[in-house]
């Protein structure tokens, strides 16, 4: 018998080799005993039926119970690894399955002898790994560290050829796009793991860097183009980072089929074409470029958010092919025509500010919008506003807004800011009962009586700018509760004793009263108000006056 198994394993190992095979694992045995796999972690990886590619088994990396759903604990920090260490007698390539479901900042990575070869996060599908290793003795390394416990990976079908075919040879002309694709793909040797944390953690928290020589990529720390990619490498890519690091030429990304998350802003790009049959892409930023003309996104169907911010685009009727988008930044271009935007039902945040526009009517359907930046245009009639009801932050500033009517009935809104416009009258404000920010300052207010000023009643603290307008008369502020910031610089007050008679202004309050026309000397009135509000804990701001 035991004949028998040695001789059936030459035949086996004689076909492999003349199918230039050198290693194959799909998992079939149901465990991992065919090769020397080695196993750790918090949550050790084990063989399954549920989840595969192909067959009947693959591996999971995480735990093999839902948690949340059984009402156990989630745990932090948790770790969960597969190792294998090979030897090959020539240059090979490596192709593998892999599937995620993970959240944060979790990812399935995949070493060469501690090299990061490859990382995926998120929620993805299966999709097959490539890549290319050299003839020797090797450590293979697949797994996951610092993650929760409800995070899950998989992967199947690990095999190691000496004739694969990887595809065309894909031309990346700019060398740091390359050095980029270098280190996704387990070909920049500067590339460390905690380079590629430091890119992922400041698209994440918005972080740049505050000087041109501290930029997270340097030609010192990264820039390495001098390796070949090829076609299959790139088919597993589905999030790119490669912001900041002043690329002017795309071309190679069109490979990127499978690409879902793509940040490429603050570069120097003006020419977006590679960009035009990525259709899987989701999220899109190519905020701070150079771009113009957005044609290529005419069929991205699939993308939901996109960053334009700050580039010189001017026609955005390529848009309005982007029926599933729900969260769009064009603020910062030149932007005057906006009925491209008219059939988007499903807007829920759209930023339009520092453009060039003067009719917001085709905005009038977007009824499911809660976010909406216009400031910084030329906007004078927001009728077109009135049936938005479920709007919660509204930014008109800086434009030449008088009438504010439409408003009136906008009562979810929670933050609004009308400053720098040409408003005299804010009656229509005292229906937006949930309110708790207004900007009003820099308009042309006198009058401050109206019914919601007086029985405004917010469990929330509240903030109100009324800086920079014509204000005699703070009486009806005496009455307003919860407030926290209170801004009445810049007016003609003359006196402050219905701020000292609202007493739910109190410690950790800040109003600022600077340049209006209290009298400042020892043992005035104003003097004693000011004291007196001071001595409740107020941060008073009253220095200078006019």
């Amino acid at each position: 018998m035991k004949r028998l198994i040695v001789v059936l394993f030459l035949i086996v190992s004689v076909i492999e080799l003349a199918n230039n095979i050198l290693f194959n694992e799909n998992f079939e045995t149901g465990d991992l005993y065919t090769h020397s796999w080695v196993t750790g972690g918090d949550m050790q990886p084990f063989v399954q039926a549920e989840e595969v590619y192909e067959g009947n088994y693959a591996v999971q990396f995480g735990n093999n119970d839902d948690s949340c759903c059984l009402g156990l604990p989630i745990e932090h920090d948790q770790s969960s690894y597969l190792e294998v260490e090979i030897t090959l007698p020539k240059d090979a390539l490596i192709s593998f399955h892999r599937k995620t479901s993970l959240s944060g900042d979790c990812y399935l990575q995949f070493y060469i002898d501690d090299v990061l070869a490859g990382e995926w996060s998120g929620d993805n599908d299966w999709h097959l790994v490539v890549r290319e290793i050299q003839a020797g003795t090797h450590v293979l390394k697949w797994g996951f560290m610092e993650c929760l416990s409800l995070n899950k990976a998989w992967i199947d079908k690990i095999k190691i050829m000496v004739d694969m075919d990887l595809g065309e040879e894909v031309s990346v002309p700019d060398s740091n796009l390359m050095s980029i694709i270098l280190a996704y793909i387990g070909k920049n040797p500067k590339a460390t793991v905690s380079v590629m944390r430091m890119l992922k953690k400041k698209t994440d928290e918005g972080i740049l860097p505050d000087d041109k020589e501290e930029k997270i990529m340097t030609p010192d720390f990264l820039i390495y183009d001098e390796g070949r990619i090829y076609a299959k490498e790139l088919f597993d890519i589905v999030e790119l980072l490669a912001e900041y690091i002043s690329i002017s030429d795309i071309t190679g990304l069109e490979h990127m089929h499978n690409l879902k998350y793509l940040d490429l802003s603050d570069n120097e790009i003006a020419d977006i074409t590679p960009l035009q049959n990525l259709t899987e892409i989701n999220e899109l930023d190519l905020s701070n470029n150079q771009i113009t003309d957005i044609t290529p996104f005419q069929n991205l169907r699939r993308t939901r958010n996109l960053d334009l911010s700050n580039n010189q685009i001017a026609d955005i009727t390529p848009l309005q092919n982007l029926t599933e988008i729900n969260e769009l930044d064009l603020s910062n271009n030149q932007i005057a025509d906006i009925t491209p935007l008219q059939n988007l039902i499903f807007f829920l945040f759209i930023d339009l500010s520092g453009n060039k526009i003067t009719d917001i009517t085709p905005l009038q359907n977007l009824t499911e919008i809660n976010e909406l930046d216009l400031s910084n245009n030329q906007i004078t009639d927001i009728t077109p506003l009135q049936n938005l009801r479920r709007i919660r932050n509204l930014d008109l500033s800086n434009n030449q807004i008088a009438d504010i009517t439409p408003l009136q009935n906008l009562t979810d809104i929670n933050e609004l800011d009308l400053s720098n416009n040409q408003i005299t009258d804010i009656t229509p404000l005292q229906n937006l009962t949930d309110i708790n920010c207004i900007g009003l300052s820099n308009n042309q207010i006198k009058d401050i009586t109206f019914r919601w000023v007086r029985n405004l009643d917010l469990s929330e603290d509240f903030s109100l700018d009324l800086s920079g307008n014509e204000i005699t008369d703070i009486t009806p502020l005496q009455n307003l509760r919860c407030i926290s910031n209170l801004d009445l610089s810049n007016n003609q007050i003359t006196d402050i004793t219905p701020l000292v008679d609202n007493a739910s202004i109190d410690s950790g309050d800040c109003v600022d009263i600077r340049y209006n026309y209290l009298d400042l000397t020892q043992r005035s009135e104003d003097m004693e108000d000011i004291q007196a509000l001071l001595s409740r804990g107020v941060d008073v701001i009253y220095i200078p006056q006019n």
